[in-house]
Order: C-alpha cells, then structure tokens, then sequence
C-alpha cells in the first residue's frame, strides 16, 4: 500500500501495478523461506527451470502484447484495446508454456489435478 501511495501520483496505473508486482515478489520470497524452513530445500534444479520457462513465456508475452497495443494506437476504444491484448497474452502465454513445458503440464493432467506426495 505505501508503495501504492508513492507511486500512483507519478505513474498513475502503472505505479499500481509496480506496486503490487513488487508486493507480490517479496510475499514470495518470504514465502519460499517460510516453506524452506519447514521441509528443507525446495529450489532444485527441476523447480529452477520451471521458474526460467516460466519467466521467459511471461517475458516474450508482454513484449508481443506490449507491441501490439502500440501497433493499435487509438484504432479502438480503451475496453476493446484491453480486451483484445489479454486474449492475445492468454493465447501466447498459453501456447508458449504448453511447447515449453507440455511433459510436465500433461503429467499434472494426468494425476487428475493432485499434488504429488513425495
């Protein structure tokens, strides 16, 4: 919130969102430490490349969105804008995890949705 408060006045929309993205960074942080402490190590090498794929879809995503939204300038009204640039980072974001990680998305499938017990 007091990010929130810093930013918006500046940056308007956007310093909401850097706000909650740093927010929400740091909850994870503190939330892989908390989850560390309690069951050992959970950062190995399988859960360190998940998170790259991840990280690069994610990034490769809101570049095709990003340049896509200055493709379209003032062509279309603010909600037909909004609306037509997450469909298309759902459909990239989407079609980049499944060709990045289709083994392990079709394993979590396949266990019907149920974490794995170790």
């Amino acid at each position: 919130v007091v990010l929130a408060v810093a930013l918006v006045p500046a940056l308007e929309v956007q310093g909401l969102a850097i706000s909650y993205a740093i927010a929400y960074g740091i909850a994870a942080v503190a939330a892989l430490v908390a989850l560390s402490r309690r069951i050992g190590s959970v950062v190995d090498g399988p859960v360190v490349r998940s998170a790259a794929l991840t990280a690069g879809c994610a990034s490769v995503m809101a570049g095709i969105v990003w340049t896509f939204d200055r493709m379209i300038t003032n062509d279309l009204t603010s909600p037909v804008r909004a609306l037509a640039g997450t469909c298309l980072g759902i459909l990239v974001y989407g079609g980049l995890i499944a060709i990045t990680q289709g083994s392990e998305l079709l394993s979590l499938w396949r266990s019907g949705h149920k974490p794995v017990t170790p």
